[in-house]
């Protein structure tokens, strides 16, 4: 019998701000650093269902932008439990539902997020063949930019 995998992703948010000021013959500089950017998924946590071992599942998504111009320039994947397979090699995003590479090769060039605008793409989560069945978890963080 196959075993087979419920995962469950939730993302967040890192929010990164350009221009902080450093110092220079003995004038002090500083920045404030703000995350009033309202953005947000649909759906609001990826939910893979059941998954066979040794196979691959994908979900659509969509990042829903703010009053902001963005830059999507980064993503990385951390796992919630200790198996780990909810990770960069497991976890992977394509544009058209194949053709699935890592998120910092998505992201090799910044991704446009326009103000009010939306991103949609596609994430796909691979269960190793040595796995063990149960549930697994994990977190996907999108680094937001002002867009330049």
């Amino acid at each position: 019998m196959k075993k087979i995998l419920s995962l469950l992703v939730v993302m967040s948010l890192l929010v990164g701000v350009v221009g902080v000021l450093g110092d220079t013959e003995g004038q002090d500089g500083g920045g404030t650093a703000t995350t009033d950017y309202d953005v947000s998924f649909d759906p609001s946590e990826l939910n893979f269902g059941n998954i066979v071992v040794g196979e691959s599942g994908s979900v659509p998504n969509k990042i829903i932008g703010s009053d902001s111009d963005l830059q999507i320039n980064g993503i990385s994947v951390a796992p919630d439990d200790t198996e780990g397979i909810f990770n960069d090699v497991n976890v992977l995003f394509s544009l058209t539902d194949s053709s699935f590479v890592s998120g910092a090769t998505f992201t090799t060039s910044p991704i446009d997020l326009p103000a009010s605008g939306d991103y949609s793409f596609y994430v796909q989560m691979t269960v190793p063949s040595d796995t063990d069945e149960g549930v697994f978890s994990g977190t996907i963080t999108y680094t937001l930019m002002p867009a330049v």
